[in-house]
């Protein structure tokens, strides 16, 4: 069987020895080795790129078309969504809620299970373990 020798770790830089401190190389806003050649106050880049405006006139043209694309077609789309794919529909109206909402939810009280000794109808069953509230036949 052949031994395999483990690799050998490399070893970290050493310290500076000349007792200074290490110069700070990165480059930093307003640090270029010619002054002459760095970008003047009110002079622009790129004379020849997209002009002021350009980038808030498409936003605003697409916004329109959507809103009329909405009014001629979107509540028939959100009514065929809600009948054909259901799962769909629901995931479209939770991406519409912010994530951080605060419901209100009251939850209905869960059922009690009792195991009695003869069959009971609902009416039995309220008069016999229900304090309050209306027969279970009325609620459904």
């Amino acid at each position: 069987m052949k031994r395999i020798k483990p690799k050998p770790q490399r070893k970290s830089t050493p310290p500076v020895l000349n007792g200074r401190p290490k110069r700070d190389t990165r480059w930093k806003p307003g640090q270029s080795g010619n002054p002459n050649t760095q970008f003047k106050p009110g002079v622009v880049a790129n004379p020849a790129g997209r002009p002021m405006g350009a980038r808030s006139r498409l936003n605003d043209a697409f916004l329109e078309a959507l809103g009329e694309a909405w009014v001629k077609h979107g509540p028939a789309a959100l009514e065929w969504l809600a009948q054909n794919d259901k799962t769909t529909f629901v995931q479209v109206v939770s991406s519409l809620i912010p994530r951080n909402a605060k419901l209100d939810v009251e939850l209905a009280a869960k059922p009690i299970y009792v195991i009695a000794d003869r069959p009971m109808t609902n009416d039995e069953w309220v008069k016999e373990y229900c304090d309050v509230g209306p027969p279970r036949s009325e609620l459904q």
